[in-house]
């Protein structure tokens, strides 16, 4: 499993782990829904260094040379908010701070380990650090703001996880 940006990371491993793996390697990509490598029309999304975005005024719309469709098996689209809630789950349970396409990966990888059950062996790659993302994806603000987000009532005397974050409401994550 790994997110799809130019491709090279999935191209390159992917194609690597085939050769070693006997046949008994399946890669699958993970994507935003509206990039066009997921089947998608292009159209933005809030996920960076994923997928692949269509102008509406592009003419012509070469893929990266470093994609190689067949390496890929499969490609399972992501919404963004899927994969910002799995970033800042990820965060707060394990500690981990990844970025977007680190979450659109593992959202993926999730899916897929249910449906292969508990025996299969599903390895996700995370490419990205959060540590740039903490002022987008890691705050309340910018996704009530930006990203429509809903909010939730915070309790009384509760604390908020950041010091933009409002008191009175926070993203439901």
């Amino acid at each position: 499993m790994s997110c799809v940006g130019t491709g090279g990371t999935i191209s390159g491993a992917g194609r690597y782990l085939k050769e070693v793996g006997g046949g008994g390697v399946q890669v699958i990509g993970a994507d935003p829904t509206s990039s066009v490598y997921s089947g998608g029309d292009g159209r933005p999304y809030f996920i960076e260094a994923a997928g692949h975005f269509r102008h509406a005024e592009t003419v012509e719309d070469p893929w990266p040379q470093s994609y190689h469709q067949d390496v890929v098996d499969r490609i399972l689209p992501v919404e963004d908010r899927e994969a910002i809630t799995t970033i800042r789950r990820l965060a707060r349970e394990q500690g981990l701070l990844v970025g977007g396409s680190s979450g659109t990966a593992l959202s993926a990888a999730l899916r897929v380990g249910a449906e292969a059950g508990p025996k299969a062996l599903v390895v996700v790659v995370l490419p990205d650090s959060g540590r740039q993302y903490l002022s987008k994806y890691f705050d309340d603000t910018w996704l009530l703001r930006l990203a429509s987000w809903t909010v939730t009532p915070r309790s009384p005397g509760s604390r908020t996880r950041h010091p933009r974050t409002s008191t009175r409401h926070r993203c439901r994550t």
